[in-house]
């Protein structure tokens, strides 16, 4: 997961992910075109699947942010190094991919 800058010329779009959300039940994030310049509060994920973007908007990830994420104000933070590249990715079969 990096922070919004890419030199790639083959990005087609992004999975934008805030750093900060309000007290919700879920974190909302968007599918971005290329050409979208973000703020240093959005991760951004390369050419995301759909099967990725299921997993991250999921009820099973909201309570993996709610056990070890961390909280600003009332807000979730979603950080790359705790939340995402810890969690216990299911292992998928090219059949659930799709």
């Amino acid at each position: 997961m990096r922070t919004c800058f890419t030199t790639s010329t083959e990005v087609l779009d992004s999975l934008a992910v805030p750093l900060v959300s309000a007290d919700r039940t879920y974190i909302p994030m968007t599918i971005v075109d290329k050409d979208i310049i973000c703020s240093n509060m959005v991760y951004l994920l390369e050419n995301p699947s759909n099967w990725l973007f299921g997993i991250l908007e999921s009820k099973v990830m909201m309570a993996w942010i709610h056990m070890v994420g961390s909280r600003l104000g009332t807000g979730y933070r979603f950080i790359n190094t705790i939340v995402y590249n810890n969690f216990p990715w299911p292992k998928l079969t090219d059949q659930q991919k799709e």
